[in-house]
């Protein structure tokens, strides 16, 4: 997120990339490719501004929200572990702060539909009745249908019931 933030203020003031190093980042140049240390990532995620959505964009390909980073797991198979750099920590936003961006969403939406983009978006058996809940009891309110993503060992026959009568239409699990 703010290596994404540091490199667009470094483009928009017309600076070189290739001579300034940003954490997180790797540049490319006649050299070679130089990759400056890693950037921690963000732990207090609600401190994070909700994204700029363009209300044409958001009825053409639908609402999304991303209420965690990281996962819980290991899986020999997945992206996210190496893209942090080794074992991903999961950290995951508030309800209350997910509630307040759905709220701005869904006046945008062309159909009362959501989907959670998170990798895993219960942050593992320590996490998951918790935030079942509490997304639960966000978006019934909302009679909206939503879809999401999380780990197979996540899903009981509890939390299954709960997500669904708030709603839940999709699951990816991986």
């Amino acid at each position: 997120d703010m290596t994404f933030l540091d490199v667009a203020r470094c483009v928009a003031s017309g600076q070189d990339l290739s001579r300034i190093a940003i954490a997180g980042c790797a540049v490319r140049s006649r050299d070679g490719v130089r990759i400056p240390a890693m950037r921690p990532p963000v732990a207090a995620l609600d401190s994070l501004p909700f994204p700029v959505r363009h209300p044409e964009l958001v009825q053409a390909v639908g609402g999304s929200v991303l209420g965690s980073r990281g996962c819980s797991g290991i899986c020999s198979f997945c992206c996210i572990n190496p893209f942090y750099g080794g074992q991903s920590v999961w950290r995951g936003r508030t309800a209350e702060n997910i509630a307040r961006e759905i709220e701005i969403l869904l006046p945008l939406l062309k159909e009362r539909y959501i989907y959670f983009l998170d990798a895993d978006v219960f942050g593992g058996p320590k996490h998951r009745k918790h935030r079942a809940r509490a997304i639960s009891r966000m978006l019934a309110p909302h009679r909206l249908r939503f879809g999401l993503e999380a780990r197979p060992v996540d899903m009981d026959p509890e939390v299954a019931s709960e997500l669904a009568a708030a709603g839940l239409q999709d699951i990816f699990l991986g």
